[in-house]
Formats: C-alpha cells, structure tokens, sequence
C-alpha cells in the first residue's frame, strides 16, 4: 500500500514538473502598446522573459493570450468583437493591467484577471477580491547592476511633456539634476533612474519604478495632455497605501531642491508585501 502511493506520488510530482517544463518552453502572446517607444510599456515583455524566463511575442489585442503593464484594460473592452470575429473565445489573462480614465463598468465576460492596477480599475469591473498591483514595482529586480548616486534629481516627463518649456526651466533651476527620456532603451532608463537621489516625474511608471527602488518621489503635473489625467496615477497611488498627493504644478519655483523635504515615503511600508502579492500572481 505504501509503494502504491509512493509510486503514485511520484507519478503526479513528474507530471507536475513536465507541465512546468512546457509552460516554461511556451511562447506567450502579449498585447503591450508600442507604437511608441515608452518605458513603462516595455516593461512587460522584460518581466516576463528576465524575471519568469518565459518566452514572449508580441500580439494584438485581437489574438493575445496576455496582458501586463499598461492602461491596457480598455483597448480589450474595445476589441471583444474583434476577438470573437477571430474565433479567440478564450479570456484574455489580465496581470495588472488597469483602466486610463473612469468609464462605466465593463464586463469580465473576455478577461481572467489575476491581477489589477488598483482598486479604481476594479471597480469599474466589479471586481472584489482580485488582489491590486502594477507589475512595474518589479522593475529592481530588472537592475542589471546597482548605479552610483551621481545625480540629486532625475526629472521624467512624459512623451507628451518632453518638449515643453517648463521641463527646460526645471533643468536650468535644479543643480547636479539628470534629465531622462522615458522613450530610452529601458535598461538604460533604470540604471539612470536608480543613479538619482530623488525623482520627479509626469509619467506614471517614472514613480513606480523610483517607488521599486526605494527613490523618493514627486508627481509632476506639467500640461492637460494625457488622456484620463490623474485618474491612473490615483489608481496606483490608492494600491499601495500612498495618501493621494496633488501633483505639483510648478509656480514660479523651478528648483526642485526646495521640495525635497516634504516627500512622504511612509507608503514604502506596503511595498514589499505588494511586490510579492505580484509575484505570486504570476499568471504561467
């Protein structure tokens, strides 16, 4: 009787391992945005085959098995006709996708969502239980090699802000600072990242990725041209216990060392638990 079940044990554990060998062998579609180049969106596929070791290919949203980083959730909504015409009737498996703006509450008929953004974007979907994450708070463990703090701000505009005066003005006020271009190669963007005292930043994964690696931070608000305005970074902020911060919008101080003293890092607390709620609800 003992061997029966010791030989059956054996059995389920090498199934087991095959699965995992499979799943691990797999080429996973993956639906990001890149039309643009844009750190945040480039992020999923380098969790996915540095951080999990599996294998992506880019998909459009109409044949993907997967989604990740981003505010991706509403070109699924958008889709779901498309998908069907294309006889994808499996759900698309959502890992912390989140919605862009507030809209009316979606149906989950297309989704299985492992993961979501932040409690904003579970709302709209009415969900209750599924556990709140950006999988960007991963990005430390992309760091290839920990940098020098050479600089004492790094200052992140969005693509749509990149061009605009005040961002000249923030360079020309704030000494030993870095200017980064979120549209970089984002090994490069991290390592840079991870070389400043301080960030400040108008795009979303420019905070989450200081937030990963423990850099204070402040939210910049420098023009009305992203779509949903502050509605993902509340989204983020209200996933990790971080009290919603009015972004700044610069007056007339352009020397970012003169808010340095007023960052609340105390959310960092949550961080790591929620890093590794992330990493457990790795979908493959």
């Amino acid at each position: 009787m003992h061997k029966l079940v010791l030989f059956s044990l054996t059995i389920n554990l090498a199934t087991i391992d095959l699965c995992e060998f499979f799943l691990s062998k797999m080429t996973i579609k993956l639906f990001y945005f890149n039309k643009l180049s844009n750190f945040g969106d480039a992020l999923s596929p380098l969790l996915f085959e540095r951080l999990f070791s599996h294998k992506v290919e880019y998909a459009d949203v109409e044949s993907c098995d997967c989604m990740a980083v981003g505010s991706l959730l509403r070109h699924l909504v958008l889709k779901r006709w498309k998908r069907l015409a294309r006889l994808q009737f499996r759900p698309v498996i959502v890992w912390g996708s989140g919605f862009i703006k507030n809209c009316k509450t979606q149906s989950l008929r297309n989704m299985d969502v492992r993961l979501i953004r932040g409690p904003l974007s579970a709302a709209l979907l009415g969900l209750e239980n599924t556990p709140f994450g950006d999988p960007g708070l991963l990005a430390n463990e992309l760091l290839q090699s920990t940098p020098t703090k050479r600089y004492r701000w790094g200052i992140i505009p969005h693509y749509f802000d990149s061009k605009l005066p005040t961002i000249r003005e923030l360079c020309n006020n704030t000494p030993n600072h870095l200017l980064i271009d979120i549209a970089g190669d984002p090994d490069t963007v991290l390592q840079q990242i991870a070389s400043c005292d301080f960030i400040a930043s108008s795009s979303l994964h420019g905070l989450i990725a200081a937030d990963a690696l423990n850099i204070p931070n402040l939210w910049l608000s420098l023009s009305d041209k992203l779509i949903g305005g502050s509605w993902k970074f509340q989204d983020y902020f209200l996933s990790i216990g971080r009290k919603l911060p009015s972004p700044l919008t610069l007056g007339k101080e352009r020397n970012l060392s003169k808010f340095e003293e007023g960052i609340n890092t105390n959310y960092w607390q949550h961080i790591p638990e929620i890093q590794k709620g992330i990493k457990d609800s790795f979908p493959y």
